[in-house]
């Protein structure tokens, strides 16, 4: 009987083992692809990278970095395209990376992002979400400020400005801001 018990404990053990290398494999593999597509060539063609980032995703999905990887070359992408497919992948990318980690302040921040593309006040219920979880953070509040001038709320991005008062976050947030004041007083007097 001894015999016996010991015999599957060896087997149990021999699997586990298995199932630990073909894991570490994996994970291997993953961080590979995700090196070579952030760190080898900067000119890699999009579909390539998120091919690898895809291939990363599915050996080893606990690792969100590639997903954020993925959703800000896509991200960047659209910035300068304005290709709604682009757009799409980075939003694809950015529910990968929230579902794994939705405190991760480079997810948090592109996904508020892309909201604002769609609803400014949505952006900023989504901003002050990560804002309450990370309040002292002052390039926090400087993203604040911007979505609240992106929102309409000129009041509110006044306001979160006055956190980052003396920050080195402070004046690129009040040129975003006054931005879009003036993008908005361009609007209004065109009507």
């Amino acid at each position: 009987m001894n015999r016996k018990a010991l015999l599957y404990a060896g087997v149990l053990l021999l699997a586990v083992s298995l199932l630990g290398l073909i894991q570490s494999a994996r994970a291997g593999v993953a961080q590979q692809l995700y090196r070579v597509s952030k760190f080898s060539n900067t000119a890699e063609p999009l579909g390539r990278t998120l091919k690898n980032c895809y291939t990363a995703h599915t050996l080893y999905p606990y690792n969100y970095y590639y997903s954020i990887f993925a959703a800000k070359k896509a991200y960047g992408r659209w910035l300068s395209s304005k290709n709604e497919k682009h757009y799409g992948i980075s939003e694809y990318w950015c529910k990968e990376a929230y579902a794994a980690n939705p405190y991760n302040r480079e997810v948090r921040e592109l996904t508020t992002r892309l909201l604002a593309k769609k609803s400014p006040d949505l952006a900023v219920e989504s901003w002050k979400i990560y804002l309450d979880w990370d309040f002292w953070n002052p390039y926090n509040h400087a993203v604040m400020a911007e979505m609240h001038a992106k929102a309409g709320n000129f009041s509110l991005a006044v306001a979160s400005l006055e956190w980052i008062r003396g920050t080195k976050y402070y004046e690129p947030a009040r040129s975003k801001v006054m931005e879009e004041w003036d993008y908005c007083r361009v609007i209004k007097a065109d009507k």
